[in-house]
């Protein structure tokens, strides 16, 4: 036995230990205050399974109270510490294996709190008899159910996603490693055979198990798009409805005049640059993937440029950030008014590995912070936080903030503004955090600041956002040029609360 499992014994040992302790010496008390397993699943093949052997850890007696006949517990009951020997039959069915197959089993003691659970799966042949269904009727599937589409048209390829349609409803499919979405691009027939799920936005959509090309059209053909320009702040669909909007594009994200809400590109098809159109005003059609209040998430295929309305140098809204904020979902403090919504260490979400703060380094950003004296060091990643989506700064006693990738492309002479959005956090006592933040701008050794309190609301007020502009006339800004925004000189570092939140970042000619 190793180390780290030895830790782990002798600390169930102790909660054991205490629940003996802690209970009367009477007949009640012959069965188990505690109960635990040593595994909380098992994953076994489809035939020839190896026998499994776990730990039971009891203070008394136990028994399984719950197995499927297909599963075979020995001893099923016991007394104390216990080694259990878990089994299972092949998987079969008519000569072949069957589809994978999971159950619980259940050890229990003398009540619900001394219940553990042991999660088995056995694997299987999960695409065999597949119901086969048109792309309508995947909103009615249950989660997790596996369900085989057959000609479907790919129209569009978003990154290694894709969205297809077989004339009664578009599907977004999802990447899943060999699962053949790789290798296939619009204009494509396939056959997806895909396991059915649904998004933080209850639209469904298909994890591509297996894709088979069967045939190929020599042009894609969007169907009509629905104008919901005017219904911004009000529409809604069930599914991956074609649609189209006008806006003044910022970044990725399209401002649509007199509307709440923003249009959010999450994606886009290969033909079409949001970085380029980036500030002009633009019509974009494509696919509606879901609201978030105040988001409306798309993804474009086609965008119709209507002519510049402002120059922009550089412009961010965060919402790339979606992979990892989905990611044991991250909170929106601001648009929920909720000072307790989570907010994970930039360095905790990860995507392939690679976490938050290794995306925003590999974007050009850099992290800065500081702490107090009395405050122990922390690393910058563990002082700032993602939200959904957009940055969260500092903590009580630690201050921290970022630094813009470099910027090319401006002229020298032009007159900048700056902008963002931001707000502070929200104390218990309902006062919000007395902020302070500060602009630095730097180009070799010249050096200009420009310091501010941050916008907040009144006492108790409700969470809401603040557009920062900060004229840089004067300054120059090169491709060597490094602008920083954190607290201000006077709260860097600070023992106080001066946390702060911040969005759509953006540089422009004024």
């Amino acid at each position: 036995m190793n180390k780290k499992l030895n830790i782990f014994v002798i600390a169930l040992l102790a909660c054991l230990s205490f629940a003996v302790t802690s209970c009367d010496d009477d007949d009640d008390n012959k069965l188990s205050k505690a109960t635990m397993t040593s595994a909380t699943y098992l994953d076994f093949d489809a035939e020839n399974a190896q026998t499994a052997i776990i730990t039971v850890y009891a203070d008394a007696a136990w028994s399984v109270v719950e197995a499927p006949d297909w599963v075979a517990v020995e001893p099923a009951a016991g007394v104390g510490v216990t080694e259990v020997r878990i089994s299972v039959g092949d998987n079969y069915r008519d000569g072949a294996p069957d589809n994978p197959r999971k159950a619980k089993v259940v050890f229990k003691g003398a009540n619900l709190e001394s219940m553990s659970t042991v999660e088995v799966r056995q694997d299987g042949d999960k695409f065999r008899d597949l119901p086969v269904i048109k792309a309508a009727e995947a909103e009615a599937l249950a989660d997790e159910k596996m369900s085989k589409i057959e000609n479907l048209v790919v129209t569009g390829k978003i990154g290694e996603d894709a969205v297809a349609t077989d004339g009664t409803a578009n599907i977004f499919i999802t990447y899943v490693a060999d699962g053949g979405l790789d290798k296939i691009t619009p204009g494509d027939v396939i056959t997806l055979e895909g396991t059915k799920m649904t998004d933080a936005r209850k639209l469904p959509y298909f994890m591509a198990d297996r894709v088979t090309m069967t045939d190929h059209v020599s042009e894609v053909t969007y169907p009509d798009a629905v104008d919901i320009t005017t219904q911004l702040d009000s529409y809604s669909a069930s599914t991956y409805t074609y649609v189209m909007a006008t806006g003044i594009l910022d970044g990725t994200t399209l401002v649509v005049d007199g509307a709440t809400n923003t249009l959010s590109v999450v994606g886009s098809g290969p033909d079409v640059d949001m970085n380029a159109l980036s500030g002009h005003k633009v019509t974009v059609k494509g696919y509606y993937a879901g609201t978030a209040t105040p988001i409306v998430r798309f993804f474009a295929m086609e965008a119709e440029d209507l002519g510049i309305f402002e120059v922009v140098y550089f412009a961010d809204d965060f919402e790339w950030f979606e992979p990892w904020s989905s990611q044991t979902p991250a909170g929106d403090t601001i648009g929920s008014n909720d000072s307790d919504a989570t907010a994970q260490q930039l360095g905790t979400n990860k995507v392939d590995d690679v976490s938050t703060y290794d995306a925003l380094l590999e974007r050009g950003y850099d992290i800065i912070a500081t702490h107090h004296p009395d405050k122990s060091e922390r690393k910058p990643q563990a002082q700032t936080y993602i939200q959904r989506n957009y940055l969260k700064f500092g903590l009580t006693g630690y201050q921290s903030g970022i630094v813009l990738p470099k910027i090319e492309g401006v002229p020298s002479g032009a007159h900048l503004l700056l902008s963002f959005d931001t707000c502070t956090q929200r104390q218990g006592s309902g006062v919000f955090d007395d902020t302070e933040l500060v602009v630095i701008v730097e180009t070799g050794t010249a050096r200009s600041e420009f310091e501010f309190p941050v916008p907040h609301p009144e006492k108790d007020g409700a969470y809401k956002w603040a557009k920062v502009e900060v004229d840089l006339e004067g300054v120059t800004v090169t491709p060597d040029t490094k602008i920083t925004i954190r607290n201000a000189d006077s709260q860097w570092p600070s023992s106080k609360a001066l946390r702060w939140y911040l969005d759509n970042l953006k540089l422009k000619e004024k």
